[in-house]
């Protein structure tokens, strides 16, 4: 199996903006060749994200989408907050800045990401084991393949594939319970298979290091 890198580069970097920025509408120029790409590979996968994409189309429904993000996301508001943190879900403690955010932390200090850099960008990011930071990351890492990646960069991609299987189901399944708006239902569904299938494909792969497009400009990595 033939894998086109930039298709995880985008899909990981538009997951980790819609994370940390709130609901995102991708430019066309980016959007076609993405779709067209995961098509390819999942076709699913690709229908998924389509209709995820057009949950943006009315004003009315980008006002609902960021009341969801704001009181689901972004502020702790009991009984409507969804934290979005690797720590609450596996660690027994289920408080930050335990051991999950110390093992996240050391795979992006092996593998030289400033998380810190995107924390002072968001302000309400606690802690780096964070859906957001964590996307960006595996958005990095799927970037470094466009390279002769060194083994500590493929221990890291493997890692995040593995732990973020083991706590995204557990949030999707929360943020499904909680949002009301369609966008975020369509993109909880979408995280979830989005990681299911890279956890499985890593292994069986081999990578198409084509350049590829970038979203609005620039990759989360990139800032």
């Amino acid at each position: 199996m033939v894998i086109n890198t930039w298709v995880w580069v985008l899909g990981y970097d538009y997951l980790a903006h819609s994370w940390l920025d709130g609901p995102l509408r991708v430019e066309e120029d980016a959007l076609v060749p993405w779709l067209e790409g995961l098509g390819k590979f999942d076709a699913s996968l690709a229908r998924d994200a389509a209709d995820l994409v057009r949950c943006l189309d009315e004003p009315d429904d980008l006002k609902a989408a960021m009341w969801d993000f704001q009181n689901c996301v972004v502020v702790p508001i009991p009984g409507r907050y969804v934290p979005p943190y690797a720590s609450v879900y596996l660690d027994p403690s289920k408080s930050l800045w335990g051991a999950v955010t110390s093992l996240v932390r050391g795979k992006y200090n092996e593998a030289d990401l400033d998380w810190v850099g995107h924390s002072l960008r968001y302000p309400w990011v606690r802690a780096p084991d964070h859906l957001g930071i964590e996307c960006a990351f595996a958005a990095e890492l799927w970037a470094a393949s466009q390279s002769e990646q060194p083994p500590r960069m493929q221990r890291s991609q493997a890692f995040m594939a593995r732990h973020m299987l083991e706590w995204v189901p557990q949030h999707v399944k929360q943020m499904q319970e909680q949002v009301m708006s369609l966008y975020w239902r369509r993109m909880a569904e979408f995280l979830d298979s989005w990681v299911h299938v890279n956890s499985l494909l890593l292994s069986e792969a081999s990578v198409d290091n084509s350049n590829y497009p970038t979203l609005n400009g620039a990759n989360i990595g990139d800032r």
